[in-house]
């Protein structure tokens, strides 16, 4: 609701009707007054009355005046009578015109669009127009005799606005304002009310006149408007993006909260602000601003203001930040009214942008840096490609790069490119401390600056000046702490910001380069005096046919160089001429040609060579022969193979032992809590699920040792066999699953000695062997198992080269041969790699054999192979025999669990499961408990109870501090300390060697409770 108003002295609208009454009232009284006068005028004129006659006594002087008089009474009378007759028609004129205003104005009322009322004195409505009952929905008839207020504001009465009228009202003011009103039917609707008093001629108040009109559409406009730009608001502070506005004249306008957040500015801060507050530098553009865009307007009107390559906005610390910015003019037709701008910080971005460029460049460089090594160059071909690839991808004038020459101690300069530059004499060759690349290379610190002349020393300054140089960026290149050289570069203007970085990146990659090329031409100048004669030496005409043929050509390939001279090479030594004769282009277009060939011997095998071919030129220069020099290299593929193989092998053995850790200890704790429950319930059902569980843990057990051994040839729990019961064991099983057309048989010497080891693991090399044989005899045939004692003398000199290392002594052979197809020859070497397996898909997983292979090595014993196509093969296991001693003390013990007597053991493992369950097993039987789940934790416990603690059990895998960390620090501070290691990855000996310990005792996981109970028995037994 909005108000107004203003004193008036009020409307005389009713002057007419009280003129009008006055008349009316007067007019008797005039018409006897003019009787009575004219009838006395005639009286004393027509008598000739004197003054003395109406008892008046005038002097004589006066008596003319009378006399005059007399003589004029009838004019007078005459006069009056005309006077009054003018003034009634003059009235009667009037009246009619004021009826007629009155009238015209009556119709407007009734006729208008706004509101009318006519209130009485009290303030109660007296008449309302017809544009009223429209409007409100009231007839006149209903609001007759009330209050405007109450009829306008229905049911809601607003008090403001009651009081204000009646304030108004109370002292007769002219007054406005505007007012929500109620319609007949409830809506709502609003009127501008002008109040104006009406007063009679006395001034005293007759009523009210008051006009309202209708404001619905515009408060509706006005809604909407408010509504929208409150999205507006809404939207300009939501935005993620910086919005100021500015003035025409380029100031500050307004802000939204993201640029304040952006800035630092408050925006009361920055309202009024000239341009130059937020920014401090706007990008350069090729076309200069319209005459419509504010922001350059102001900032070419700023001199604070400078111009560059990107915008520049400042913030409230005088930190300056780069913006993306958008500046549109706000027109109101052909006038601008001023300019929105937006902006975005784009810092994050250009570091991002930035580090993406030296990347890229960096990436480039190492590229061309990695192809010119395998070039096959030579070391000062080498060197220039990578000075070449220095100065393309690092925007330098020269790059030049020393070598170090050790025996000397003098760095040389080996290769330089970029401007035709050259460095002065005292360059060419420095000490080692001389000049500014000299130190830095006795500092074997990297050093740029960019103003070269004033850091250079005296000698330099000359051809520094000379060739207008500025900046240098040197970087020593280190291996395996030598000296190997020195990258330098020079440039007219400063360097990237990343140069050394960049040399960095590259200066182990061009030192091992150096390094090798310099290997590589000693050996070259080697082989040309020496290794020649070892090689396979022959010379071919232009026509293909062999001219010579030297010894280790006729050892290689087995023809006597009577034989070989004046045959086609190309037919002799080739299956295939194709690649004699693409080598042979290559060497009569390059003049040399180096590579690898499969060439074949007399016999018809494959024979691969390392081959270099030269082409040998008269005296004229003309090509006259080929001198090729063949390297027979299949040692070397093999040793490659075999090298291949193991790495592949170790690859296998890493995740192997992982997973299996894992399994160890998620099957530890089911173990030991399967065996504490069988003690707790010792009915007949609860009895048999245990032992059904705790044989399924076992067997999990076995299977990851079995992964182990496979992995890594762990040993598992080793105990006497006799290997004659493995056999007739495993016998039985092979005669019950086998096909019936197999004939399985044993052979086994009387008095086989014992083995010391694990039955589980030997019954799977058994096995494993037995379902190859079975798979090579699909058609039937005998399958022989055997067993005997054996004596090794000597260590045959293949087994150190299959990874074998057995010792001589007494050894178990165990024998698996087969009547079935055998192995071919190509074949043999490659049984025993994991995944290998010439069985279709889904029959064969290529492990069976590379298990039987870590088992065996883990029990310290060998595999042998022999085997003929379609005749058969022969598995031969040795292992060790076990001496009375070992045998002796792999005796188990029986009897009950032993019991502690309270003593306090501390249990650290970092499996929450185990732990608890260790603890529980401890307690059970008679011992008390510390437990730690990391090394440091150990470590604090122990020192609070060194005192009580008898033993401690630890976990070899842990984080933070692991096993043989956590063992060797309490060793350290307690060397009487008694200390089980724990471990599923490792065994024993492995345990000993990593903490140093001969006096170490080892659980090996999962292990069960009598394993447990007895270890800890045992170490306090001590």
């Amino acid at each position: 609701m909005a108000a107004a108003s203003h004193q008036s002295p009020g409307y005389p609208l009713n002057a007419s009707t009280d003129m009008q009454r006055s008349i009316k009232a007067w007019e008797p009284a005039l018409t006897g007054l003019l009787a009575v006068v004219v009838a006395g005028a005639l009286a004393y004129v027509s008598l000739g009355l004197k003054p003395p006659v109406l008892g008046l006594s005038l002097p004589s002087s006066w008596n003319w005046i009378w006399n005059g008089l007399a003589s004029t009474v009838p004019l007078l009378l005459f006069g009056l009578v005309a006077w009054l007759s003018w003034m009634r028609v003059a009235d009667q004129r009037v009246l009619q015109g004021q009826q007629q205003h009155l009238g015209r104005l009556a119709v407007v009322a009734q006729k208008t669009d706004n509101v009318v009322i006519l209130t009485q004195s009290d303030g109660t409505i007296a008449w309302v127009n017809e544009a009223f009952s429209r409007i409100t929905g009231y007839k006149l008839a209903e609001v007759m005799g009330k209050w405007p207020a109450a009829v306008l504001l229905g049911p809601q009465q607003n008090a403001q606005a009651i009081e204000r009228i009646r304030e108004g009202i109370s002292h007769r003011r002219h007054f406005s304002l505007e007012l929500a009103c109620v319609h007949k039917s409830g809506a709502r609707f609003w009127l501008n009310l002008s109040f104006a008093p009406l007063t009679d001629r006395d001034g005293r108040a007759s009523g009210y006149v008051i006009v309202g009109a209708d404001l619905t559409a515009r408060k509706q406009v006005e809604e909407e408007l408010r509504r929208v730009n409150r999205q507006y608001e809404l939207l300009l502070h939501a935005a993620g993006e910086g919005i100021c506005a500015l003035d025409p004249q380029g100031r500050i306008a307004f802000v939204n909260p993201a640029a304040s957040r952006i800035t630092g500015w408050a925006p009361a801060e920055l309202v009024g602000q000239p341009l130059s507050t937020l920014i401090s530098q706007l990008r350069r553009t090729a076309t200069s601003g319209s005459s419509d865009d504010v922001l350059r307007l102001a900032a070419a009107q700023d001199p604070s203001i400078t111009t560059g390559h990107t915008t520049l906005f400042r913030r409230k610390d005088g930190t300056c930040f780069p913006v993306d910015c958008t500046s549109t003019p706000v027109r109101d037709g052909s006038n601008v009214l001023g300019a929105v701008v937006v902006f975005r910080d784009i810092t994050d971005r250009r570091q991002t942008e930035a580090l993406r460029v030296r990347q890229t460049r960096q990436y480039a460089l190492r590229a061309d840096i990695a192809l010119a090594l395998t070039a096959g160059d030579t070391l000062e071909q080498f060197l220039h490609r990578t000075a070449q690839a220095i100065v393309k991808h690092l925007d330098g004038t020269l790059a030049v790069i020393w070598v170090h020459d050790p025996d000397e101690k003098v760095l040389k300069l080996q290769a330089k490119a970029g401007a035709d530059l050259a460095p002065d004499a005292p360059l060419h060759r420095l000490e080692v401390g001389d000049l500014a690349v000299g130190r830095l290379a006795a500092q074997r610190i990297p050093y740029i600056t960019d103003d070269l002349l004033q850091d250079a020393a005296p000698l330099e300054r000359d051809w520094i000046k000379r060739d207008k140089l500025t900046a240098f960026a040197g970087y020593p290149m280190i291996i395996e702490g030598r000296l190997v050289g020195v990258l330098g570069l020079y440039g007219r203007k400063p360097l990237p910001e990343d140069t050394l970085e960049a040399l960095g990146a590259i200066a182990e990659t061009v030192g091992q380069g150096i390094m090798r090329k310099q290997a590589e031409a000693k050996l070259a100048q080697q082989a040309a005096l020496l290794d020649k004669a070892q090689d396979a030496i022959l010379v071919v005409d232009l026509e293909h046919r062999i001219q010579y043929w030297n010894k280790s050509a006729e050892r290689l390939y087995g023809w006597t160089p009577s034989e070989a001279y004046g045959k086609r090479a190309d037919t002799l030594l080739f299956r295939d001429a194709a690649y004699f004769e693409r080598a042979r282009q290559e060497v009569l277009l390059k003049g040399e040609w180096r590579g690898e060939q499969c060439q074949v011997n007399r016999g018809d095998e494959t024979v691969i060579v390392e081959s270099q071919w030269t082409l040998v030129q008269d005296e004229a220069g003309k090509p006259k022969s080929i001198l090729i020099v063949n390297t027979d290299i299949r040692e070397k593929k093999k040793m490659e193979a075999q090298f291949l193989r193991t790495q592949r092998i170790d690859s296998l053995g890493t995740l192997a032992g992982g997973i299996a850790h894992d399994l160890n200890n998620v099957l530890a704790p089911i173990l030991m809590a399967a065996q504490m429950l069988k003690t707790k319930f010792t009915d007949p059902q609860s009895q048999r699920l245990l032992t059904v569980v705790e044989s399924s843990a076992k067997r999990g057990a076995d299977m990851v040792k079995q992964v182990l051994t496979f992995a890594r040839g762990v040993e598992g729990e080793r105990m006497l066999l006799q290997p004659r019961h493995l056999i007739k064991e495993m016998v039985k099983i092979l005669g019950e699953t086998f096909p019936k057309n197999i004939q399985v048989k044993q052979q086994l010497q009387p008095d086989l000695m014992p083995v010391l080891g694990d039955p589980t693991q030997l019954h799977q090399v058994l096995l494993n062997l037995c379902v190859n044989a079975r798979d090579a005899m699909p058609q039937g045939g005998v399958l022989t198992l055997s067993a005997e004692n054996c004596v090794l003398e000597q260590v045959p000199a293949t087994l150190p080269a299959l990874g074998f290392s057995p010792k001589p002594g007494p050894y178990v052979l165990l024998k698996v041969a087969d009547t079935g197809c055998g192995i071919p020859p190509e074949n043999l070497d490659k049984i025993f790699d994991p995944f290998f397996t010439t069985k279709e898909v889904g029959k064969g997983t290529g492990l069976g054999l590379a298990t039987v292979l870590g088992i065996v090595k883990s029990h310290g014993g060998f595999v042998q192979v022999q085997s003929e196509v379609n005749k058969g093969t022969v598995f031969s296991i040795y292992l060790p025999a076990a001496d009375k001693a070992q045998a002796a003390s792999s005796q188990p013990e029986s009897g009950a669990l032993p019991k502690g007597r309270g003593e306090l053991i501390l249990v650290v493992d970092d499996e929450t499961a185990v732990l608890s369950m260790m603890k529980e097993m401890l307690e059970t039987f008679g011992y008390r408990t510390l437990t730690a789940s990391d090394g440091t934790e150990a470590v604090a416990a122990f020192t609070a109870h060194r005192g009580e603690i008898k033993a401690v059990i630890v976990d070899m895998l842990m984080p933070h501090m692991d096993g043989p960390a956590t063992i060797r620090v309490l060793r350290k501070l307690e060397p009487q300390v008694r200390l089980i290691a724990a471990s599923g990855l490792m065994d024993a000996q492995r345990a000993k060697d990593a903490t140093g310990l001969d006096d170490l005792y080892f659980l090996m996981k999962p292990f069960t409770a009598e394993s447990l109970l007895t270890t800890v028995h045992q170490v306090l037994a001590e």
